[in-house]
């Protein structure tokens, strides 16, 4: 017979749930953009088919070390790059945590995968370079994708915010906006660029096509545009570690844009919790992912501060009367 107080400790305990069922569901209720949503749909396959092949059923709490290490291996053998792997646990860490709010119960040791971000030369535009896109003479249906980019480039708004600006946006010099992605408001100055192209469409931009459609247009506008120095990458992509050289309009997207704004405010010195502000970057450690600034490029930017054009009569000075000693 059971007792009472067992009855109740049973019923007291935490519960599982089927780890991927959770998943969809997660995708289905949750208030993001369709292409953030459609991320942890992909989670949810790429762990059906790990599940299937390893024999597994996979619950809230299954996420043990081995089980975890087990998935990494899964996702090499996909070809995925390292990063795209990282990003993938980045989700599961999500996943866990609403779990565990939801009462269910999870095993923490997904929390210890530490799979440390590769360092990708992604790209960003110079001032200099967005001006020679500007100078372009496009047709109607280029010279919009060229102006949005643009705008991209002096607002740090992702594809999915300056693909639905309107006249309601703008109230005097300052551009007014809640993020889709993030749902953060963000406050904008207008750049006196950024004000001449809207006022070219009376503040209302065109509806976009597809982020695929833009990519691929954006790239043969900045090959037009001569935006074409060699960059060397290095990933690794599976079990390989690979190395390309690409021209540069070959790295660039939409998502260059908001790079471009974060890095040139930063080499003009604007400080980072003000360009924050703006970014919508929560911490300094995601911030600075977005900063694209090369050694050589910091060498020579370092080689005008005052600190390497100080004379050195103090310092030379201060040698000799220690030697003196």
């Amino acid at each position: 017979m059971v007792k009472i107080m067992d009855f109740f400790r049973i019923s007291n305990k935490p519960k599982t749930c089927p780890l991927i069922d959770y998943i969809y569901k997660y995708a289905r209720t949750m208030k993001y953009s369709d292409s953030y949503k459609s991320r942890y749909r992909l989670l949810a396959k790429r762990l059906d088919i790990f599940q299937e092949e390893y024999r597994y059923s996979l619950f809230s709490d299954s996420l043990t070390m081995s089980v975890c290490d087990e998935f990494v291996y899964f996702l090499k053998k996909l070809n995925l790059r390292h990063n795209t792997i990282r990003s993938i646990f980045a989700q599961l860490k999500v996943v866990t945590s609403r779990l565990k709010r939801d009462g269910f119960l999870v095993n923490s040791d997904v929390y210890d995968i530490c799979l440390k971000e590769e360092e990708v030369d992604t790209v960003y535009l110079s001032c200099s370079e967005i001006d020679r896109l500007l100078s372009l003479k496009l047709n109607k249906e280029n010279k919009i994708i060229r102006d949005v980019f643009v705008i991209g480039c002096y607002t740090g708004l992702r594809y999915s915010d300056l693909s639905r600006l309107d006249k309601d946006n703008f109230i005097g010099d300052v551009l007014r906006m809640r993020t889709r992605k993030t749902g953060w408001f963000v406050e904008i100055p207008l750049h006196p660029i950024v004000k001449r192209i809207l006022e070219g469409y009376n503040y209302s931009l065109p509806r976009q096509t597809s982020p695929q459609n833009f990519n691929a247009r954006i790239k043969n506008i900045c090959k037009r545009a001569e935006i074409n120095v060699p960059v060397v990458v290095e990933y690794t992509k599976g079990f390989k570690v690979h190395r390309r050289k690409f021209l540069k309009y070959e790295l660039i997207s939409s998502h260059t844009a908001r790079r471009s704004l974060a890095t040139n405010m930063y080499l003009a010195g604007v400080s980072t919790f003000r360009i924050m502000l703006i970014t919508g970057h929560r911490t300094e450690s995601s911030f600075f992912r977005y900063i694209r600034i090369s050694r050589s490029q910091n060498a020579k930017e370092l080689s005008m501060h005052a600190f390497f054009k100080m004379e050195s009569i103090n310092l030379q000075k201060k040698y000799d009367d220690s030697g003196s000693n």
